[in-house]
C-alpha cells in the first residue's frame, strides 16, 4: 500500500470581523496594520475610596472607568441595588466619571458600597466602606491626627490624614 497524499484543508482561513482591521499601503509597499478596538470589558481607572464622616453631612463616592461599549453603572449598598429615583442617594455621570452622592448621612448609612460596571464583554466592580460617626466621636478622632483641608468647591471640603489614606468629605 502506498501512503495517501495529504488532503488539502477544508477549513476556510480565519477571518476578522469587518472593520476590525484597516490595511494601509505606503509608497514603499510596506504593509501597515491598524487595529481598531471594537470591544473592551469595563475597567476602573480610579475606584471608589473608603470614607469616614460626621453625621448630617453630604458625601460623594466618585470613580472613573473605561470600556467599549460604554459600561452601564449601578450602585449598591450591601447587596441591595440603589434605585435611580432615590432622593437620598443621587447617581450621576460625567463621561467616564461616575458619582454617588449621599445626602444628610446618618449612622444608618454606614456600610459597604459597591459600584458595578457592565457591558457586553464583561463586568467589574469596586467596593468602599462608609463610616458615619456622631459629631462628638468624629471631632475626638480628628483631634488625634493632623488634618489637611483640601478645598474642592463651594459645597464640599475634603480632609486627608491619619493612618492609611482616608478622605473625609462633607458639606461646609
Amino acid at each position: 500500500t502506498h501512503p495517501s497524499p495529504p488532503r488539502p484543508s477544508t477549513h476556510p482561513p480565519p477571518t476578522l470581523p469587518e472593520g476590525a482591521v484597516d490595511f494601509v499601503t505606503q509608497e514603499n509597499d510596506d504593509l501597515k496594520i491598524a487595529f481598531e478596538v471594537t470591544e473592551m470589558p469595563p475597567r476602573f481607572i480610579n475606584p471608589i475610596c473608603d470614607m469616614e464622616t460626621p453625621e448630617s453631612t453630604t458625601v460623594m463616592f466618585e470613580c472613573s472607568l473605561m470600556g467599549i461599549p460604554s459600561p452601564i453603572v449601578s450602585w449598591f449598598k450591601g447587596d441591595k441595588k440603589i434605585p435611580l429615583d432615590n432622593k437620598k442617594y443621587l447617581h450621576s455621570s460625567d463621561g467616564d466619571n461616575h458619582f454617588l452622592k449621599i445626602c444628610k448621612v446618618t449612622p444608618h448609612d454606614s456600610g459597604v458600597y459597591t459600584c458595578r460596571a457592565i457591558n457586553v464583554v464583561g463586568e467589574t466592580l469596586c467596593r468602599a466602606s462608609l463610616l458615619v460617626l456622631n459629631a462628638k466621636d468624629f471631632s475626638g478622632k480628628a483631634r488625634g491626627r493632623e488634618l489637611t483641608a483640601v478645598s474642592l468647591d463651594d459645597e464640599r471640603s475634603c480632609y486627608v490624614g491619619g493612618s492609611g489614606l482616608q478622605y473625609l468629605c462633607f458639606s461646609v
